[in-house]
């Protein structure tokens, strides 16, 4: 028998709590600079600037609203390991899944960046099955306490030596996937 090893851990109360105030202080200064531009130009001299901060309004409150809705959760975010699998369980299903690979089912680790065409990247972690079923970690949960997700996708290799981390690119605009 082996005994199941904690590889990260959350309170999502706090970390809902953190994302929810950087939202929020996002989106004040993104308003801010929308409220400043309309200002400079004249309220009559152009709609783009009063456009940039309703828009910012409405996408940040989105957020802020995710994000209280993981505050008022009084779980956890946790990934442990055992000799028998992995196991990823989030007291906040609606935000991120819980799941359980079994040691044998596991095929790989995959990081996947999907490049936009104005030079920003977005990264996404996965655990791939042999059967092809991807399951995300959730990278915006492991802020508090701050870890990498490739920093834990390495303690995972050390326990599982058969795995290998898996690159994909994939371009934002012509959606076409490539494996590195």
């Amino acid at each position: 028998m082996s005994n199941q090893q904690v590889l990260y851990e959350a309170k999502l109360a706090v970390t809902g709590a953190r994302l929810a105030w950087g939202a929020a202080i996002a989106m004040f200064v993104f308003v801010s600079f929308g409220l400043v531009l309309t200002f400079l130009a004249g309220p009559l001299q152009g709609s783009f600037p009063l456009i940039w901060s309703a828009a910012c309004v409405g996408i940040f409150s989105w957020q802020i609203r995710r994000m209280l809705r993981v505050r008022s959760s009084p779980g956890v975010y946790r990934i442990s390991i055992d000799d028998y699998g992995l196991y990823v369980q989030c007291d906040a299903p609606a935000f991120a899944p819980t799941f359980s690979v079994i040691a044998p089912d596991i095929s790989c680790l995959v990081h996947k960046t999907i490049k936009d065409f104005d030079g920003g990247n977005e990264h996404q972690y996965f655990i791939e099955t042999k059967s092809g079923q991807r399951f995300q970690i959730e990278e915006l949960l492991l802020v508090n306490p701050p870890i990498k997700v490739l920093v834990l996708f390495e303690k995972i290799i050390i326990h599982f030596p058969w795995l290998e981390i898996l690159e994909e690119v994939e371009e934002a605009s012509a959606g076409a996937r490539k494996r590195a």
